[in-house]
């Protein structure tokens, strides 16, 4: 019995088979992406400078209640059934059992929150610090009008702290409804089927530890090309109604970087691509411990000081004495000034708002690379002409036989 032809078909399929592989590989394996965050002062306060690094005290200045602004570009998105496709952005929620970030929302409310809790908002910059291909494929994207605001959906997870949905209530009740922007090529097909679920990596009153939220963001459209504008809301301890019970956040509990967003994959269901986990972390050292929100932080009353002791010892000297008026006059205007500033000064930084670490960071930070898209090992035309190749061996054999 001969086994030549039953192996050689065998080996014909297999042959195919790899080729049609390596093909499909080459055409996802040349996605690329350009994710960074805003760092808000890097140097000056309320500009921001993207980095696909971390947030800290030398580039940024956040508060609880605040957002980060998160941008996302993917190019070379391959083609799925129906043109249907997901992208699934992971953050952190808690932290050792404490509150990180809490929801997202839009760069609008991040940048209105800023206003608040430093008196300047954010200067978004939509295309800058990318690389000159990323900064072409964000000129096209934003020029034209295939894009679509999602809303943000409710999200019934009951924290080990209480509802979730409840403190957002809370916030929409102040800022609005949330959403983020989704934005494709103008010569594409318009986006449509547009939608946002989230779910959580542990189960209701289980994030006693590390858990985490995932956001899946789905779309239907033909462009090769999309970006995600949106941001992460940093939760607050602070018991109000839009925020957690008081300590239970991870400010003056945990060190480092404990917030985290995270690319998870795209089209999940179909291609399964990954885009290498990439993680946009933000340390507790950008983010002041006090963060009363005030709407005048700029107001100090730095000048106060210097002007006040000047204008009092002249007439002071009627009330003060205690002894005898007529013959202390030569001692009293020693006394009167010393006592005078000194309740000046005390009452004025009193009133100075405690959030005013605006000018604590020393701005001598040092630029952190910002990322240059990641991806292919080989390109697509490698590997088209690989598969090809296999697939000619593969054909030579079928007539040779």
């Amino acid at each position: 019995m001969s086994f030549g032809k039953p192996l050689g078909r065998a080996l014909q399929e297999c042959l195919l088979v790899v080729a049609s592989l390596t093909l499909s590989a080459g055409r996802l394996w040349a996605v690329t992406k350009a994710f960074d965050q805003c760092s808000n002062q890097n140097p000056a306060l309320g500009n921001c400078v993207w980095i696909g690094s971390v947030l800290q005290s030398s580039n940024s200045q956040y508060f609880e209640g605040m957002s980060t602004p998160q941008r996302l570009i993917i190019s070379g998105i391959a083609a799925t059934p129906g043109n249907a496709h997901t992208m699934d952005i992971r953050f952190q929620f808690t932290n050792s059992g404490f509150h990180t970030y809490d929801w997202a929302d839009s760069w609008g409310q991040a940048s209105a929150e800023a206003s608040i809790y430093t008196g300047i908002g954010l200067t978004l910059n939509e295309c800058a610090d990318l690389s000159a291909a990323f900064t072409s494929t964000c000129t096209t994207l934003t020029g034209g009008a295939n894009s679509v605001l999602i809303d943000v959906p409710d999200d019934p997870y009951i924290s080990h702290d209480g509802s979730t949905q409840t403190r957002i209530a809370a916030f929409e009740m102040n800022e609005l409804n949330r959403t983020i922007r989704l934005i494709a090529n103008p010569s594409a097909s318009a986006l449509s089927a547009t939608s946002m679920t989230v779910t959580h990596s542990v189960a209701a009153t289980l994030d006693t530890g590390d858990s985490y939220a995932t956001y899946r963001i789905s779309w239907t459209s033909d462009s090769t090309d999309i970006m995600i504008e949106f941001a992460c809301h940093i939760a607050r301890g602070s018991g109000t109604s839009d925020g957690w019970p008081v300590g239970t956040d991870v400010i003056g509990s945990v060190q480092g970087a404990p917030y985290h967003v995270i690319l998870d994959l795209l089209d999940a269901d179909t291609n399964h691509v990954s885009l290498g986990n990439q993680d946009n972390p933000l340390s507790v050292s950008a983010i002041p411990t006090t963060n009363t929100p005030t709407n005048t932080p700029t107001n100090t009353p730095t000048n106060t000081p210097t002007n006040t002791p000047t204008n009092t010892p002249t007439n002071t000297p009627t009330n003060t004495p205690t002894s005898t008026p007529t013959s202390t006059p030569t001692s009293t205007p020693t006394s009167t000034p010393t006592s005078t500033p000194t309740n000046t000064l005390t009452n004025t930084t009193t009133n100075t708002p405690t959030n005013t670490p605006a000018n604590t960071p020393t701005p001598t930070a040092t630029p952190i690379p910002v990322e240059n898209p990641v991806v292919p090992t080989l390109n697509e035309w490698g590997m088209l002409v690989f598969g090809l190749l296999i697939a000619g061996a593969g054909l030579l054999l079928i007539r040779r036989r």
